[in-house]
């Protein structure tokens, strides 16, 4: 009976779509190693290993192998992506810009109203001075060594974060659909975490937990802005992967090439494993001749159905 049940497995698998288990006994023998991988691609798909290789993708919706090369590059270029991350990292890098300006808001809003910059520009060393004798808390440290001169310098210094953050802001979004959009991207983030620890490595800012505070004098006079140098950091991280996502369209290609060819041997080869299941036994194939009966009948319908849709 077990043999009966057989035929009629590849009969419905003719008709109906396979399950993943359906599959695998249909076009591989049982003392062979077949595993599969889900892919992170619109639909259910899985990647067929058979020894460890990648032979095909099976579609568990259709209940059959993707057999088109660009289907089946497209399902691998989605997966790849979606692994990347690709969509958030997207996201990411188009809120870096207001993410940034929100972050050093409050630490330079602070240190501007220390050091009078809300009451007066700072533009040369007198200008400085003029905005720094506008607070009382300021005002002696005009006298100090250094002082001065390094909020002249954070003042003007500032500025060159915003334009590389802004530069990093125009076209980020298209960026994203070359290799080559991602690295000119990626070098710009590193221009900003460089470019801000350059303005953050001032005294004005230096405490006991710097090390500059051994030799150089530290005021600590107000909080280090934060210049978004962590989330940067982090999303250069992240774009580097996505660029290596977008780079790997060549091997995509090769890779669906080769999973077509294997796909079509495996099509072929399953009318071998069909063969080499157990037969019925003579005498015992008679029971099979209802059940078969009916489900052709059944199947017959259902072809019908299927061509008035």
């Amino acid at each position: 009976m077990s043999a009966c049940f057989f035929v009629l497995a590849f009969l419905f698998a003719a008709v109906f779509a396979l399950t993943l288990q359906e599959f695998k006994a249909s076009y591989f023998y049982a003392n062979e190693s077949v595993t599969f991988k889900a892919l992170k691609a619109q639909g259910a798909y899985s990647l067929v290993l058979f020894n460890g290789s990648e032979v095909g993708i099976f579609d568990s919706e259709n209940g059959s192998l993707v057999m088109d090369k660009a289907k089946i590059a497209s399902i691998l270029r989605e997966d790849e992506y979606a692994r990347a991350d690709f969509e958030g990292t997207k996201t990411q890098a188009s809120q870096f810009w207001s993410l940034y300006y929100m972050s050093k808001k409050g630490g330079e809003g602070t240190c501007n109203q220390y050091f009078g910059l809300d009451n007066y520009n700072c533009t040369d060393k007198v200008s400085c001075i003029r905005s720094c004798m506008s607070v009382p808390l300021c005002q002696p440290l005009v006298y100090v060594a250094g002082f001065v001169e390094g909020m002249q310098k954070w003042a003007k210094d500032r500025d060159s974060v915003d334009a590389l953050v802004d530069e990093f802001n125009v076209g980020i979004v298209g960026a994203f659909s070359s290799a080559q959009g991602m690295q000119e991207k990626g070098e710009q983030l590193e221009g900003i975490i460089a470019q801000a620890a350059k303005v953050k490595n001032s005294g004005i800012f230096w405490d006991h937990t710097d090390a500059q505070c051994k030799s150089k004098t530290c005021f600590a006079f107000c909080p280090k802005p934060d210049y978004g140098e962590k989330e940067a950091e982090e999303l250069a991280g992240k774009m580097l992967v996505v660029k290596s996502a977008i780079e790997g369209e060549g091997a995509r290609v090769q890779r669906a090439n080769e999973m077509q060819t294997k796909s079509e041997w495996l099509q072929e080869r399953s009318k071998e494993v069909g063969k080499q299941q157990p037969q019925p036994q003579e005498g015992k194939s008679a029971g099979c001749i209802p059940m078969l009966a009916i489900s052709g009948l059944a199947a017959t319908v259902f072809i019908l159905y299927q061509r008035k849709q």
